[in-house]
């Protein structure tokens, strides 16, 4: 998503409102009609939902040692911003990672949380931590114990209030972490 030929910065390019209206943006920026249609999808949710969720493959915020954020990130980051994302998950990464809510480059409470879920199927990559960690854990199994590495995550919604609980189907009914985001 937003990647090109022939800009300086790329992703820049195709993330600027004033390119928009563009016909030759189309030709220039592959799969910049995902970009699109996530920029309306989000408009049009915004007004009427509490909370907004984004999933996705790959992540924009991180600190995984083997898949970094995508090219694209800071223009797909400074979009969920616009429209007030609570939560946006990703896999990719076989790591598990929560930010702090994140707002540009600094820790904001009305800002994004990101979180990496991305463990099942393979032995975990590395999360170093930076700033905006909040939570990491890769403690998962032995080698080769794949059932191990799975994951899930159950989000609960209630009111104002969103919760997420993430479990290992290696460690049972306890989550590995819990973290509430209230609006």
């Amino acid at each position: 998503m937003l990647a090109c030929d022939g800009q300086a910065d790329c992703p820049a390019y195709c993330a600027d409102p004033a390119h928009f209206g563009e016909a030759a943006r189309a030709d220039a920026c592959y799969a910049v009609a995902q970009f699109d249609w996530l920029r309306a999808e989000l408009a049009a949710a915004r007004p009427g939902y509490a909370h907004i969720f984004v999933i996705a493959h790959s992540p924009l915020l991180g600190s995984g040692d083997n898949h970094g954020p995508n090219s694209a990130a800071p223009q797909l980051r400074a979009l969920l911003e616009q429209y007030g994302v609570d939560l946006y998950l990703n896999g990719h990464n076989h790591a598990y990672e929560r930010t702090y809510p994140v707002r540009g480059s600094a820790r904001d409470a009305s800002g994004t949380t990101y979180v990496t879920v991305g463990p099942a199927g393979a032995l975990c990559d590395g999360v170093n931590g930076d700033w905006f960690t909040a939570a990491s854990y890769q403690d998962w199994t032995t080698y080769g114990d794949l059932e191990g590495n799975t994951v899930y995550t159950k989000i609960t919604v209630d009111g104002g209030t969103v919760t997420g609980r993430v479990y290992s189907l290696a460690g049972g009914t306890v989550p590995v972490d819990t973290f509430t985001l209230v609006r």
